[in-house]
Order: structure tokens, then C-alpha cells, then sequence
């Protein structure tokens, strides 16, 4: 989110901010401010604006300095994107990147540009394209999914990115890397949780919160599945990374 505190203050309250604000179509941050998004930080921030008329992946800069390095970056939501944020996503402690949620861009897809044709993107494309929800033949933006936060579930000391996926069933997920770290092979990088009922109608669950859940040292996703009020409480652990260490906690419960 854009502001002027610390890094650190920044992703504690982008966290804080997934957990109070978010609906079905996810807090938003506002398309313009600016962040410090190339490698001369000595040089302070650059401007950034969110464009209808540019596509996803797509971007656009203007050097007003006369030197080498950008100070404005525009980039395309152009069919309802949303800006949820910016932070240091690859660990490099010199640049942040604006992370970008794309209702058009299915599931599984990301996209990133790179203003400077350094290696090092300054913009990422989120794709949280939904589904057919409430089964009436048509997928509006409503259906779509959300970033909800940025938490670091691997224990990797890097933050991943977490999409309440409207287009999953609960249980269902899909982890990826996209080489947003260039520096380190990180194959976990981005989280999509599913939330919808059997058949894919209808929200079975919601995430609720995030934090050590397991006393494993790392922290997990944890979702509510809103289907079973009466039922006795148990939780269901899923390792998403395969390392042994539960990543999502599906909650069934009375509460």
C-alpha cells in the first residue's frame, strides 16, 4: 500500500487491512502514489498510475530526470484490475513491486513488466479470474477472486502472495513460483486457495486469518468452511509445499 512508513509497517498492515476490509472483490489500493520501484533508491520514488487503457501486462514510462532511471511507471487494469499493494517481494532490499489483481487473467497466471530491462520486474499481474458461482450461465466481476494478503508461509523470509480463489473448491489449491526472485530458486512464490462448494457453486469457505496455527513456526492460511455450523469442530492440515509443515488450515466447526 502506498506510504511513507517503514517496510516492515507497510506488510504488517497490508495483512491487517486483508483481514478487515476484504469482501468479494478484495480492499483495493488507490491506482496512484508512488513507491520505490527502481534500483537507485538513493533517487527516492517513483510515480505510478493504474490505466484503463492498458493491458494487463503492459506498461508505460516517462524519464522526466533525463538520466537512465524512470519516475513515472503507468500500468494497464484495463477490464477491472486493482492495485492491492506494493513491497519488496523478491528480497533484494532495494526496490518494491506493485502487486496487481487481474479479475481477466485466469488462475495460475501471472504476468510482470520491467521498466528498466534489468531482470527485475516493477510491476506483477495477479491473475483471479472466477467462476460461475451463483450457476446462473454468466461470470461477472462479482465472482471474481482476491488477493488477501502477504505472509510468508514457506519460512523462506520472503513473502508469497495469497488469492482467495473463486475458481477452486475447498481443499483445492495451486502453489507456483514465477522467478520474481531472481537471485534464488523460490518455487513457492504465490498461493491460490480454493473456496467454492462441491461443483463449483456457491462459497464453501472463507479465510479468516493468518498466524502459527501449528506452533510450527510458520505461518498458515487459515479458512472457515461456512458450510458446517452443526458439525463437530476438527481442522484439516494441507502441506502445500510438500516440506512436512502444514500451509492451509481448513477450520469445521460450531463457531
Amino acid at each position: 500500500m502506498p506510504s511513507a512508513l517503514p517496510e516492515i509497517v507497510q506488510r504488517t498492515l497490508v495483512v491487517v487491512l486483508a483481514l478487515g476490509l476484504l469482501g468479494a472483490l478484495g480492499a483495493a489500493a488507490p491506482l496512484s502514489g508512488e513507491a520505490p520501484l527502481d534500483n537507485t533508491p538513493e533517487d527516492g520514488r517513483e510515480a505510478y498510475q493504474g490505466r484503463q487503457d492498458l493491458d494487463p501486462g503492459q506498461i508505460e514510462t516517462d524519464a522526466e530526470s533525463g538520466d537512465d532511471d524512470f519516475d513515472r511507471v503507468d500500468f494497464g487494469v484495463r477490464g477491472g484490475g486493482t492495485l492491492f499493494g506494493w513491497t519488496d517481494l523478491d528480497g533484494d532490499d532495494r526496490e518494491s513491486e506493485l502487486i496487481v489483481r487481474d479479475p481477466t487473467l485466469s488462475p495460475d497466471d501471472v504476468r510482470f513488466a520491467d521498466a528498466e530491462n534489468d531482470g527485475d520486474p516493477e510491476v506483477v499481474w495477479i491473475g483471479t479470474a472466477g467462476s460461475d458461482v451463483d450457476g446462473n450461465g454468466t461470470v461477472i466481476l462479482e465472482e471474481a477472486g482476491a488477493i488477501v494478503a502477504l505472509i510468508d508461509v514457506d519460512g523462506d523470509d520472503r513473502p508469497e502472495i495469497i488469492v482467495e480463489d473463486t475458481s477452486r473448491v475447498i481443499g483445492d489449491f495451486h502453489a507456483d513460483g514465477f522467478n520474481i526472485n531472481r537471485s534464488v530458486e523460490d518455487d513457492l512464490e504465490v498461493l491460490w486457495v480454493g473456496v467454492l462448494g462441491e461443483g463449483g457453486r456457491g462459497r464453501a469457505a472463507k479465510i479468516v486469518s493468518f498466524g502459527d496455527v501449528n506452533n510450527d513456526g510458520e505461518s498458515e492460511v487459515e479458512l472457515q468452511d461456512i458450510r458446517t455450523s452443526g458439525s463437530p469442530p476438527f481442522d484439516q492440515f494441507i502441506d502445500v509445499d510438500g516440506d512436512g509443515d502444514a500451509d492451509i488450515v481448513l477450520r469445521v466447526s460450531d463457531a
